[in-house]
């Protein structure tokens, strides 16, 4: 290979880079339907406000708590439960 072709091809190379910063890139992707629609009817009205924790990087996470039936914090004195703890992870879209 030439010295030119190399040349050529880096020319080409950068000719292709600022095409790419100058129209930039590809156009969002709209939401999808069946993504987004399963929620849009979901009664969100009983789900306890969200309690925060902040993590070691100092991010605050979300955390929902659910009293158990029969538990104290749940408005009924009484019966002693095990104690127990359920972590569940998950996102949406």
């Amino acid at each position: 290979m030439t010295l030119t072709a190399i040349a050529l091809l880096a020319l080409a190379a950068l000719a292709t880079l600022a095409a790419a910063v100058a129209f930039g890139g590809p156009a969002p992707i709209a939401p999808l339907a069946s993504i987004n629609d399963p929620f849009a009817k979901v009664d969100f009205s009983t789900v306890p406000p969200a309690r925060r924790y902040t993590a070691r990087d100092g991010t605050a996470l979300a955390w929902l708590y659910y009293p158990a039936p029969g538990h104290a914090s749940a408005g009924a004195a009484g019966a002693a439960s095990a104690r127990r703890v359920v972590l569940v992870h998950g996102s949406s879209a």
